[in-house]
């Protein structure tokens, strides 16, 4: 058998499997499509193949039958990396998430599984259904690392032991500086997020832009001990421990980085900011140390915005490279703007805007 007839009958057999379990048209159209490209499958091959898929939808299936088609390819470890079948799972995970609960079960079915799928299924999910799922996801890639009952705990013992006062000082004023807009029970859980965080990792503890991410998660979901632990989780996961500990010593990393890459995507921002002795590290510590959470505007009613929650969204998949795409796409944004202004003007924008906000 040739190469192309074996590559058919693959084909062939994943259509089938796709009309049992109920992928969708538009789905299994693109999937065969790109399949048969990269593949060398004929045109006539594959309008066939279509013409008997759309018969075989005519016997709609159970949708949660489709988890034995997961738990069945997952114990034979099928997870070939780019290949159709992983294709077509992803197609019909993506089809249960929010729908069953035996979706975060089936990930975990095996080791290959989870590895070949859990972020390329999320980042799909955050890129086509993101404000549908997008805080049960952000919850799913950060594992709790204390348990509610013990965050509370320590929250107790803090408050009723009084210790690194010092530390608590600095961290409610600028907790209060950052938020001054807000309620004081607003201001207060966020004091008792970077508290317990300080408690709980002695080896950052606090650093000035911490206030702001905590506030930011604080403002999604509203909750004190899911802000902490996706902060915690957040540092902890994408190895953030050297930018915020004493010294910062990751910081001159990324301004090495960032400078690198605007001389090679945003030449004439480089020239311009360079020719007026305005450094990346004169306008990028805040960006980076808060994760973008102090430069891109809040609506009127305190709303997260959307270009923000995207950043996390992105942060959470690709981890430290969306800090330098998000800084290249910022710097893009006003590149007009900043190649008029003079060295006093460039580093008064950096400032009003770092103050005010980002408007985009």
């Amino acid at each position: 058998m040739c190469i192309r007839d074996s590559n058919y009958f693959e084909l062939s057999e994943t259509v089938a499997e796709m009309g049992f379990y109920c992928v969708e048209r538009k789905t299994c159209r693109e999937l065969v499509t790109e399949y048969a490209q990269t593949y060398d499958v004929s045109e006539e091959r594959v309008l066939q193949l279509l013409i008997d898929y759309e018969s075989v939808q005519q016997f709609p299936r159970v949708q949660i039958s489709a988890c034995k088609y997961l738990r069945r390819a997952a114990k034979k470890r099928q997870a070939k990396h780019g290949g159709l079948k992983t294709c077509v799972a992803l197609a019909v995970s993506l089809g249960l998430v929010g729908q069953s609960r035996e979706f975060s079960a089936i990930l975990l079915v095996s080791k290959d599984w989870n590895k070949a799928f859990k972020r390329k299924i999320c980042k799909q999910v955050l890129k086509t259904k993101g404000e549908k799922h997008r805080l049960d996801i952000w919850k799913s890639l950060s594992g709790y690392k204390i348990t509610a009952e013990e965050y509370h705990e320590r929250k107790e013992r803090i408050m009723r032991e009084e210790k690194e006062e010092h530390l608590s000082e600095i961290i409610r004023v600028d907790v209060i500086r950052s938020f001054h807009d807000y309620p004081i029970e607003y201001r207060s859980a966020i004091i008792n997020i970077l508290r317990v965080y300080a408690d709980y990792n002695e080896e950052v503890k606090y650093c000035q832009g911490m206030n702001c991410i905590a506030g930011f998660l604080y403002t999604v979901y509203k909750d004190e001990f899911i802000a902490f632990h996706i902060l915690a989780e957040f540092i902890s996961k994408y190895n953030l421990s050297p930018l915020f500990k004493e010294g910062v010593p990751l910081l001159k990393s990324y301004f090495y980085q960032l400078n690198r890459l605007m001389a090679i995507y945003l030449p004439r921002v480089h020239a311009h900011l360079s020719e007026e002795k305005v450094s990346v590290g004169y306008f990028s510590p805040a960006w980076f140390l808060t994760i973008f959470t102090c430069v891109i505007q809040y609506t009127e009613d305190m709303k997260v915005p959307p270009l923000l929650l995207k950043v996390f969204d992105n942060f959470l998949v690709s981890g430290t490279r969306t800090l330098f795409k998000t800084a290249l796409f910022i710097l893009d944004h006003f590149e007009k703007k900043l190649l008029s202004l003079n060295c006093e003007d460039l580093m008064q924008f950096f400032t009003e805007e770092e103050e005010n906000q980002f408007l985009f």
